[in-house]
């Protein structure tokens, strides 16, 4: 038995008024978009995306903040947050994708959708916290 071999992609930044954000892109297909919980980082799909990238163009994300992505200057809200995934979205020249989040990446989707329902095409919500303004 042969072990598999993880699917290669390519390592992308975006620039944005806050500092740039990482993007790690591998497979072909429609976009999908993934968004891991604040706190953590793109890192947490590396079991998982493997197996979408046979069927789907992924855009791993490090949020703002986490890992590969600079730090913003300031606390960001979850607003900003996903004001930064729509950056994300424009700097890679996508009129639309699918987005697979989990715990507060999920609220980040939500609010995406929420606001420019016409960007997201599916979501898969893992997760989703209660959350409140409050």
């Amino acid at each position: 038995m042969t072990a598999a071999t993880p699917m290669l992609g390519t390592d992308h930044h975006i620039y944005r008024r806050d500092g740039r954000v990482y993007v790690h892109k591998m497979g072909g297909g429609e976009p999908v978009i993934f968004l891991h919980a604040v706190g953590l980082s793109g890192w947490t799909w590396r079991h998982s995306i493997d197996q979408f990238a046979r069927r789907f163009t992924c855009y791993n994300i490090d949020l703002p903040g986490y890992d590969c992505s600079d730090t913003p200057l300031r606390q960001y809200s979850m607003d900003d947050f996903a004001d930064s995934v729509l950056d994300v979205l424009d700097g890679l020249g996508l009129e639309r994708a699918s987005i697979v989040a989990d715990h507060t990446g999920s609220i980040i989707a939500a609010i995406v959708a929420g606001k420019h329902p016409k960007r997201v095409h599916r979501m898969v919500l893992d997760g989703l916290p209660y959350w409140s303004r409050q």
